[in-house]
């Protein structure tokens, strides 16, 4: 998380993250759930502008399982931009001069990386406010 912690400094961002109440242990694939992480805070940083704020998230669900959720105040997508930044080098901006550079992998590597887990990836956005992506585990990944 260090280089996202300098690249958010470097934009002027604001970085928090949110432990409580989260499982203290789980059983996880590390580098699969470190990779959603990176990509989740580098789309982020990435789409939000100066002076804005990220937060993660760590909890537990309902049903005894974890979530990772990544909020941030960026410049958002409407319903057509999810679906698009949901596909395989799907960009939201496909213009040749675009403003953020990118593949268009994070988001659908994330959702593979999710389900390779039993998990799930959800996108809720507003266009011109900011997206919440939200990373939930099954209970079999939470050490009672």
């Amino acid at each position: 998380m260090c280089k996202i912690q300098v690249r958010a400094e470097k934009r002027n961002l604001s970085l928090a993250v949110d432990l409580a109440p989260s499982p203290s242990r789980l059983v996880i694939d590390r580098r699969r759930v470190k990779q959603i992480l990176i990509n989740l805070l580098g789309n982020a940083v990435k789409f939000t502008p100066e002076g804005g704020s990220i937060m993660l998230k760590v909890a537990g669900t309902p049903d005894g399982g974890v979530c990772f959720v990544v909020s941030d105040t960026g410049i958002g997508m409407d319903a057509d931009g999810i679906v698009k930044a949901l596909t395989l080098f799907g960009q939201v901006d496909s213009r040749l001069a675009r403003k953020y550079e990118g593949t268009g992998l994070g988001l659908p590597l994330s959702k593979h990386l999710a389900e390779s887990l039993g998990g799930t990836l959800a996108v809720e956005s507003v266009l011109g406010r900011g997206t919440t992506v939200t990373v939930t585990l099954p209970p079999g990944c939470v050490v009672a």
